[in-house]
């Protein structure tokens, strides 16, 4: 059970690094066992409002502790998103016949390349406002908003974000085949797995290689 908690903090640290959480806080708090986990479909309505009033904190030279505290939490709310898409995909991984988990999967992957954008226009204004060094000192590192200072770079975005979609579709479609996987022997489709609990060794691995075969074309 230590083992996989590990594994959960672990990913939740590894994917708020890509979606952009920037600084993330481990409170000393009772960790639940993972089966006792609550998941819940993330909403980014909150989310995205909390990045429009930064964006509009930073554009209107605010006060820099008041920058702050709506960084802050902006940062909490992307935890929040990261976590629970993180549940949904191990828990997804771990039953890959519960179709629940796969759904969520689904929604949270399409939902994650939303988030990046909104953390990318919050990168591109903090970038080319007068606390750019400040914000690198307190959330990021030296250089890091340096990447998103070019504003002929914004056009790219959209374009990956696209990509990004396509390529999660092609997951689900990947995980959909293993699901419930089906193989065709003789002109006749048959559940793979209801199919290999009935056959000896030669048909076991003939199976097995015609499934391969089917889903390598």
């Amino acid at each position: 059970m230590k083992k996989l908690l590990s594994i959960v903090m672990a990913l939740i640290i590894c994917l708020a690094m890509l979606v952009g959480c920037t600084e993330i806080a481990i409170y000393e708090t009772d960790i639940p066992q993972f089966s006792e986990m609550v998941y819940e479909r993330p909403n980014i309505d909150e989310l995205e409002k909390q990045a429009e009033k930064l964006i509009l904190l930073l554009n209107g030279k605010a006060p820099f502790r008041k920058i702050c505290r709506m960084h802050d939490e902006l940062d909490e709310s992307i935890f929040s998103f990261n976590t629970m898409h993180n549940l949904a995909y191990i828990r997804s991984n771990l039953d890959l016949t519960d179709t629940y988990y796969a759904e969520e999967l689904s929604a949270c992957s399409e939902l994650a390349v939303d988030v990046e954008q909104i953390c990318e226009k919050v990168y591109r204004t903090e970038a080319l406002s007068e606390y750019t060094e400040e914000l690198e000192n307190k959330y990021y590192y030296k250089g890091f908003l340096k990447n998103y200072s070019d504003t002929e770079d914004e056009g790219k975005s959209d374009r990956i974000a696209e990509l990004r979609k396509t390529e999660n579709k092609l997951k689900e479609a990947y995980y959909n085949v293993f699901r419930d996987p089906t193989i065709t022997l003789d002109d006749k489709e048959v559940k793979l797995n209801d199919y290999l609990d009935k056959l000896g060794s030669y048909d076991y691995y003939r199976a097995k290689q015609r499934f391969m075969e089917q889903y390598n074309k």
